[in-house]
Order: C-alpha cells, then sequence, then structure tokens
C-alpha cells in the first residue's frame, strides 16, 4: 500500500522519462495549486523528486500559484536545465528575466499578458538587448503552454516591431584586416603565445571558443600539389569541443559547428612547425579565460602587433570570412566552412568587405584610364 501511495503523481512517459504531478490547496482564483514537472531518472528518483515537489507545496504559499509569471521562473529554470540548455544560454536567460521581464511582467497572470504589452516594452529597450529579452519570454510563454498554463502562446504569428538601432556619427569606425595585415601579423607574432590560435582562427576560420578547445591531436597534416609552385601542406582541423567561461569545454555550438576544418599554407606550414604531441595538448595551452585578455595586450606598447589597426581576435573568423569572398567562394560553401545554419548570418555579422574596397576602387580606375 506504501508503495502505491508514494507512485502517486508519478507517471511513466517512456522508460527513464516521468510526469510529475503534486497539488495541495488552492490558488487565489480558486484553482488547484499544482506544480508539474518532467523528470529523467529512476522510478525511486522520480518517487523522492515528487515528495520534494509536494514538499515545496506545503512550505510556500506561493509554490504552485503559477497564474502569476514570477512564481512560474523557478520551474522555467528547471524546464530548461532538464532539457540540457547550456550554462551560457540559461545566464542570458537570467539577465533578461531579472533586469527587463520581471520588472515588467512579474507580477502579471498569464491571461493578463498581451501582445501590445510586450510590444510597448520592447520600445523601451535597444535593438539587440530586446532581441534577446524577447527569445527569453517567447520560451517561457510555450513552457506555460506544456504546462497547460495558459491556452496558447499571445506571441505565436506576431511580427515585433523593434526599436531602429541609432549609430553614433563621431563613433570611430573598426578597421577590417585585409590580406596584407595578416601577413604582418603572422611575422610578428612568431613564438608569441597566441600565434598557434592566431593561425587557426585566421587560417580556417574558427570561432575563438572552437580554437581554445582545439587539441592538437584533433589537427591533420597532408600534403597537396599547388599547380606551378610545388608541394604544399593542408591541415584539416576537426572541430569537435569548444571552450566558454561559463561552461567550460563543451560541444560546440550547433551540429552544422561540429565539422572538419581545412586550413591552407602558409598556416598550415607553421601549424606543422608548432604541432605539439600529447593526447591533451591545446593549442593555446594556457588558461583560456586569459586568452582575449593576451590579445589585446599585443596591441599595447611594447606588444608583438604594436602600431598595427586594433581588430579583435573573433574578428579574425571575419577575416577569414571576408577574403575567402574576395577570392570568389560561393557564400553557400563560405557558410559551411565555418559551421554556420545558414548564408544570411554571415552577411549579418561576419561578412566585412570594407578590406577588398581599395581593390575593388583600382580595378574600377583600371577600367576608366585602360
Amino acid at each position: 500500500m506504501a508503495a502505491k501511495q508514494a507512485a502517486v503523481g508519478v507517471r511513466p512517459v517512456r522508460p527513464g522519462v516521468w510526469d510529475l504531478t503534486a497539488c495541495r490547496g488552492y490558488r487565489r482564483d480558486g484553482g488547484q495549486r499544482r506544480l508539474r514537472e518532467r523528470f529523467e531518472g529512476t522510478f525511486s528518483e522520480a518517487v523522492a523528486r515528487r515528495q520534494e515537489m509536494a514538499a515545496e507545496l506545503g512550505g510556500s504559499a506561493c509554490a504552485g500559484q503559477t497564474d502569476v509569471i514570477r512564481d512560474f521562473w523557478p520551474l522555467f529554470m528547471r524546464r530548461c536545465r532538464a532539457k540540457g540548455l547550456t550554462n551560457e544560454t540559461i545566464g542570458g536567460y537570467e539577465s533578461s528575466w531579472r533586469l527587463r521581464i520581471e520588472p515588467a511582467f512579474g507580477d502579471l497572470r498569464w491571461p493578463e499578458l498581451s501582445y501590445p504589452m510586450v510590444q510597448s516594452w520592447v520600445y523601451g529597450m535597444t535593438p539587440a538587448v530586446a532581441k534577446k529579452s524577447v527569445r527569453c519570454l517567447k520560451r517561457m510563454i510555450n513552457c506555460a503552454v506544456d504546462a497547460e498554463l495558459v491556452d496558447r502562446n499571445v506571441l505565436d504569428h506576431r511580427r515585433i516591431d523593434y526599436p531602429v538601432e541609432r549609430e553614433d556619427p563621431f563613433a570611430e569606425q573598426p578597421v577590417m584586416w585585409g590580406a596584407p595585415q595578416v601577413a604582418e601579423a603572422m611575422r610578428r607574432l612568431r613564438g608569441d603565445d597566441a600565434e598557434a590560435l592566431f593561425l587557426a582562427l585566421v587560417g580556417g576560420g574558427l570561432r575563438v571558443e572552437e580554437g581554445l578547445g582545439l587539441m592538437w591531436s584533433r589537427l591533420r597534416f597532408s600534403e597537396v600539389s599547388r599547380l606551378g609552385e610545388g608541394d604544399g601542406l593542408m591541415a584539416h582541423a576537426y572541430v569537435q569541443m569548444a571552450w566558454t567561461e561559463r561552461d567550460g569545454f563543451k560541444a560546440p555550438k550547433n551540429k552544422f559547428s561540429r565539422r572538419v576544418a581545412p586550413i591552407p599554407d602558409p598556416f598550415a606550414s607553421r601549424l606543422a612547425e608548432l604541432a605539439v604531441e600529447g593526447p591533451r595538448a591545446f593549442l593555446w595551452d594556457k588558461y583560456p579565460g586569459r586568452a582575449r585578455k593576451h590579445w589585446k595586450a599585443l596591441f599595447e606598447p611594447g606588444g608583438a602587433l604594436q602600431g598595427m589597426p586594433y581588430a579583435q581576435l573573433k574578428d579574425m573568423r571575419s577575416v577569414h570570412e571576408t577574403i575567402m569572398q574576395g577570392a570568389g567562394v560561393l557564400d553557400t560553401v563560405n557558410a559551411r566552412l565555418h559551421g554556420r545554419t545558414n548564408v544570411q548570418t554571415g552577411y549579418t555579422h561576419y561578412l566585412k568587405p570594407d578590406a577588398a574596397l581599395d581593390a575593388a576602387a583600382q580595378a574600377f580606375s583600371r577600367a576608366v584610364c585602360g
């Protein structure tokens, strides 16, 4: 009989997955106070978790009052973690909730939330912050729909009109490196701690977090014949891991990011000279969180890159993609090489054709002057 009682509120979905329900008392609107959760684990663990939910209902008058958006937040976080979202993503949601969503909508009941309210709220933010906040809010509403706390997502099939980003006309525009700057940086960085990481980023178009997670054992070198130039080397980087401050070493960003990135000469030959043997030898062999600070220090007085136009470490990916496009590589191939799901992302965030404008102007001059 005790075992039967313990199983109340524990419903099997599939092997190792359970729907848990705990009920106690009534909400302010007369509905039953109820907590629901999908749990992965053994039957005994599911029963223990269901008992914890029952204790939450008994220990807090607010628990189960999930018609108020603020009270729904803990359940939303549990579901995000159960889904396996990275700490980076969850941290972004927590920031959006704490700074934007909770102050605006935390005291509302789910049925009171409306599209006009969300649209007015969006106008009070910058475009980038607004998009992140709306993304989190949409996911919260979908989770509430799944928990049967609201009938539908009020933002479904509705276009959010984001504010226009206004740029400072006096702000200094960043300089994008071209091939001459890449060659000069290669010469200056010989022997520097960041040399191998730089070669992988600018030579293979890797994200910084992918470069920080790249081990020497995942670089494969092979000889290639270059027409009229003799033999050269090609390195293939097997991108299987990334590193972020919040998650540490983790899987790459998406399924397209898990790829084999080709790195041609002259980058491959220099990487072959620098290669280190060992099962856990990384291209950047210091603490990964120091890589960006080290890179920035290279442009300061006495640094190896002093006097060169400043470019962030993450810009090396944009440099690679822009030079590839200038060389005539198809946009679809370019997107696949860089581990992206679509072509548009490259045009929005990565392609910086400024570096090729001088060559274009010279081509115009030759056409006019003959």
